[in-house]
Parts: structure tokens; C-alpha cells; sequence
């Protein structure tokens, strides 16, 4: 019996152990439902200039903004990460991501809270222009049972790149 638990229990160590040291690995090759194109000599200049270049598989519409909501890292593959917009009802529900994937829709102008849903809620407040492009980064943590998440604006430039190594995720809306 003592053998039993002992080989047991070397068995857990060195699958933990293991787990534990393997590294993040991120995306980086386009997939076939990405439609991005960047060029490759030269990072762009600015955010704008990312922007322009960037064939986004989304385009800003007049009147309302566009929000990208992206989970660029490869961890807790398994786990959805509910995104929601304003309150946290099911109808409310705009899509969801797992690793390595991202979601769009739009919005009118105005105060937004946007808000991510894992082992725990996770919201940010947007304020949402006509024209702009807004993105968003969801981020896994460690939880107590299944993943935690963070949600946080990233800028234009650092958007595009997260894009770049994301596929479509699951959206169940597009206008709000």
C-alpha cells in the first residue's frame, strides 16, 4: 500500500513539476480564419499608421465604435472567458474567447462598461467614440478552482500585434 501511495504521489510531483515549467507558448502563425497582413521590413511608426496598415477583419462603422476583445495567451486553454456588455445578464452575452482567440462588436458612443467573466467578473469602463477602435486585452490568472481573468486597454499598436496572434473566437453579437 505504501508503494502504491509513494508511486502516486511521484507521479503528481513530477506532472506538477512539469506543468509548472513548461512555458507560455504564443501563437505565431496566422491562421486560415485570420485575415490580418503586416508589413515585414518596418514596425509602423505609430498607433495610426499600425492602424492604416492593418487589414483588421472588422472596419469602424460611422457611429458607433468598434471594440476588439482579445486573449492572446495560449493558458488555460479549456476555459471561456464570457464577454459582456453593460450588465452581467445572459442577454447581454457578446461572445466569448479561449486561448489564443478574440471577439469584436459594436457599440453606441457613451460611457460602456465592459465586463469579462471566468472564475470571477473582471470590468472596465470605455468610452466609446464614434469612429474609434477600442482593444481590449483579457488576461488568464490563477484561480482557486478554474481561471481567473483581467481585463485591460491596451494601446492601438500593442492591439494590432495581440490581433495578429489570435483567431476568431465566438461572437453572438455584433451591434449593441
Amino acid at each position: 500500500m505504501l508503494r502504491i501511495a509513494y508511486f502516486t504521489l511521484s507521479i503528481m510531483t513530477v506532472a506538477f513539476i512539469s506543468a509548472c515549467a513548461t512555458p507560455s507558448v504564443e501563437k505565431t502563425t496566422p491562421s486560415s480564419t485570420q485575415t490580418t497582413s503586416i508589413q515585414k521590413p518596418t514596425p509602423p511608426a505609430s498607433a495610426k499608421r499600425a492602424i492604416e496598415e492593418t487589414e483588421l477583419p472588422a472596419q469602424a462603422k460611422v457611429g458607433y465604435t468598434l471594440i476588439y476583445v482579445m486573449r492572446p495567451s495560449d493558458e488555460a486553454t479549456l476555459i471561456k472567458f464570457n464577454v459582456f456588455l453593460d450588465k452581467q445578464d445572459a442577454d447581454a452575452e457578446m461572445g466569448y474567447t479561449q486561448a489564443a482567440q478574440y471577439i469584436y462588436f459594436y457599440v453606441k458612443p457613451g460611457q460602456r462598461r465592459i465586463w469579462s467573466k471566468a472564475e470571477n467578473w473582471a470590468d472596465l469602463v470605455v468610452s466609446a467614440r464614434p469612429g474609434e477602435i477600442v482593444f481590449l486585452r483579457q488576461n488568464p490568472e490563477v484561480g482557486y478552482v478554474i481561471s481567473r481573468n483581467s481585463l485591460r486597454k491596451v494601446d492601438q499598436k500593442q492591439g494590432v500585434q495581440d490581433l495578429k496572434r489570435t483567431s476568431a473566437g465566438t461572437m453572438l453579437k455584433a451591434f449593441q
